[in-house]
């Protein structure tokens, strides 16, 4: 997850608008963008058979964010 991360994270660097395709299914990608995104921003990614999620990037939906991420158990990859 770490090296996804840190490709979300460069790909906001930018000035520009950012679109991130991701092949496969990993929702979770969403606590990245929203933690890196500036605030103001949309995080939008599709819900198989249900549509689409939309993400206002907010103090809130930061909190919100960091709070599903401290409740994670992290495992050393190597």
């Amino acid at each position: 997850m770490l090296d996804a991360w840190n490709s979300i994270k460069e790909a906001l660097r930018g000035d520009e608008p950012t679109l991130i395709e991701v092949h496969g299914e990993e929702d979770l990608l969403a606590i990245p963008a929203v933690l890196e995104a500036d605030y103001g921003s949309l995080v939008i990614y599709g819900l198989p058979s249900k549509g689409m999620v939309m993400i206002l990037v907010t103090d809130y939906t930061k909190n919100i964010m960091r709070g599903i991420l401290n409740e994670f158990i992290f495992v050393d990859e190597e």
